[in-house]
């Protein structure tokens, strides 16, 4: 048999965890191309496969399966941090405090100053990633609230009435005192994405004030950006994670087989930003929807229409211009010309696409006006943003 590294998928891991493992495997498949790996990177679904490995990368869970693994006796690393890094191994986990800290701030430049934190009751990513949204804003003397639901037992997402219904009567009650422009980070978009269904079901004045933003995004299916609803969601650094693991696992192959008891941290790789933290914070539930409608067409590449809108939510013209002053303090022609600027930064930022098409999308005719506009409001020019070093999610 050929030489290989193993990434270990068992056969009972759920769904979240396989996606999550997906990520790592895309991440240690481009690691393996990039630093000219000689052996082989295959996925194996036993254990036993996985002793034929000369390494191995997985998501160490219970005891079990920890002690399982150690009697291997090949080098491994723990890209799990369900229950935090695991002893007698390497452990590349994401950095979830920083992640918390990311959601922190997207949501206080959008200009929320109030927020709740939903968590879950078990998991040391759900612990992590709240202390750092948290402790993000305390340091800013910012009010947050924090809850953490218990879904554990017989409640999955393979009976997902049972669980929505079970979240919601959990958390319900800590969104009912909260002013309407709030900003909630969920945990995970296991947590965001239910409790933005059942918002738009039980409150629907909120569900376009509340800027609401998960963790994962991995399942891009559900959030189509061309929805109102769409969830902004945070990408953990799971591809950074598979990709320093394997260059982890070569490095012991040439010290004998030995691999060091390490924690490495990894940064966050992205936020998506989508319709549920579109435009600036509002309380005005009206203007909310505009906001997020104006979004949706724009970056599913209509032309937005300003009186359409006004007229499909009960307004003439005059009047919505007249609460978008007062509620934004600017106008509705204004926050489109912010928004072009803000698709443009994202395509820049993650696309190849060419400087022409990306003009075309915001909905510039020509790519001299959109290289204006785009300079004036960031200082630079598309070509250096575009090479030049962002912060995830900005923009």
């Amino acid at each position: 048999m050929h030489e290989f590294l193993a990434i270990f998928y068992p056969r009972s891991m759920t769904s979240g965890s396989e996606l999550v493992l997906r990520e790592v495997s895309r991440g240690a498949y481009d690691g393996a191309v990039a630093c000219k790996c000689p052996f082989f990177v295959q996925p194996v679904r036993d254990l036993e496969g996985a002793g034929n490995s000369l390494g191995m990368v997985g998501m160490a869970g219970s005891d079990r399966l920890k002690n399982h693994w150690r009697a291997l006796n090949i080098p491994l690393v723990n890209v799990s941090n369900l229950h935090g890094p695991t002893e007698g191994m390497a452990n590349i986990l994401s950095d979830d405090e920083a992640v918390g800290r990311l959601a922190a701030q997207h949501l206080i430049d959008k200009g929320y100053r109030h927020f709740l934190t939903v968590g879950q009751t078990g998991p040391q990513w759900s612990r992590e990633r709240l202390k750092g949204f948290i402790g993000h804003l305390q340091s800013l003397d910012l009010p947050v609230q924090a809850v953490d639901a218990d879904l554990r037992g017989e409640l999955s997402l393979s009976t997902p009435g049972a669980y929505m219904e079970a979240l919601w009567e959990q958390v319900s009650p800590h969104i009912e005192p909260c002013p309407l422009a709030t900003g909630i980070f969920a945990a995970n978009d296991w947590l965001a994405w239910p409790l933005l269904q059942q918002m738009t079901t039980h409150c629907p004045e909120r569900v376009h004030t509340t800027g609401l933003l998960g963790v994962d995004n991995l399942h891009d299916v559900l959030f189509d950006p061309r929805r109102t609803a769409g969830l902004s969601s945070i990408m953990p650094g799971f591809r950074e994670a598979g990709s320093r693991s394997i260059r982890l696992l070569l490095k012991a192959i040439e010290d004998g087989g030995i691999i060091d008891e390490v924690l490495i941290r990894v940064p966050p790789a992205k936020l998506h930003v989508r319709a549920s933290t579109a435009g600036q914070a509002c309380g005005d539930p009206v203007v909310s929807k505009v906001v997020r409608e104006l979004w949706a067409g724009l970056h599913a590449g209509e032309e937005p229409s300003i009186q359409t809108l006004a007229r499909q939510n009960g307004m003439s013209l005059r009047n919505m211009e007249l609460r978008f002053e007062e509620h934004l303090g600017q106008s509705a022609r204004a926050l489109i010309a912010d928004m072009r600027i803000q698709l443009g930064q994202t395509l820049l930022r993650d696309t190849d696409l060419p400087i022409t098409e990306i003009s075309r999308r915001c909905g510039y005719s020509n790519s001299t006006t959109f290289s204006t506009l785009f300079g004036k409001k960031t200082g630079q020019t598309p070509r250096q943003f575009r090479h030049s070093k962002t912060v995830p999610g900005s923009g």
